[in-house]
């Protein structure tokens, strides 16, 4: 995990506000290059979108992040070993308990 990932995932579990190089958080969304890529709804759901850009940097701060498992392979994007849309939003499991997505 980068120390941008970490620090990002840290603030934004703790719902404080942080910004580090092209990635930032107000604690219930995450931008990366001004894009929204996290987001917590109002009933506290976990909500992740490559946000229309498959690249290994959004690829890199979703999987940190949230602990899911978003890649590229073979010209698609996944999560968790599915094909997905790269402009929709998709629920995380979020474990409160532990903190982890």
């Amino acid at each position: 995990m980068t120390k941008i990932s970490q620090q990002i995932k840290e603030a934004f579990l703790a719902g404080v506000h942080a910004k580090h190089s092209n990635t930032t958080t107000d604690g219930n969304n995450v931008w990366l290059y001004g894009h929204k890529i996290i987001k917590r709804t109002a009933d506290g759901l976990i909500q992740a979108s490559w946000a229309g850009y498959p690249t290994a940097t959004t690829a890199e701060r979703l999987r940190n992040i949230t602990d899911a498992d978003f890649r590229r392979k073979g010209g698609n994007v996944l999560l968790n070993n599915e094909v997905v849309n790269p402009h929709d939003w998709y629920a995380i499991r979020f474990d409160s308990n532990c903190q982890d997505f």
